[in-house]
């Protein structure tokens, strides 16, 4: 399940009541190495070093899925590649930007186990049950 951060839940709100559009492509999902909490931003967060090959990953509106409780379901898994390495990654957050600190994270959750990836070593994530309510 995700948990939705302060500015997160601002950012949607915001742009629901004030006619503002959020762009369905525009969202990137990115790794933490240690929980965030619902006051973290993209400049508190603990973001996996960008060093190693790391970046965060585009979801586009083909990889979302909404039912009608609210919940929303990734439909196709995030990977990240074979030349990449990742030490102790626990947690994903979804945010507004493909890099840096300027954009929000909407929300966040932990992976299904802790990961760490050396050269070859591929890893997949599919991002189930945010919950919207």
């Amino acid at each position: 399940m995700a948990n939705f951060t302060q500015e997160g839940s601002q950012y949607l709100l915001t742009q629901a009541v004030e006619g503002g559009t959020i762009a369905a492509d525009q969202t990137w999902i990115g790794l933490a190495t240690a929980a965030p909490s619902n006051t973290t931003t993209l400049a508190t967060v603990t973001e996996h070093t960008t060093s190693g090959g790391y970046a965060r990953k585009n979801v586009t509106s083909a990889n979302w899925s909404v039912s009608a409780a609210g919940v929303a379901s990734m439909s196709a898994a995030v990977t990240w590649g074979t030349s990449i390495t990742l030490t102790n990654a626990t947690h994903w957050f979804l945010c507004t930007v493909a890099s840096g600190t300027a954009g929000k994270i909407i929300c966040y959750g932990a992976l299904s186990a802790t990961r760490s990836l050396t050269t070859a070593d591929t890893m997949t994530e599919q991002i189930t049950d945010i919950h919207i309510s």
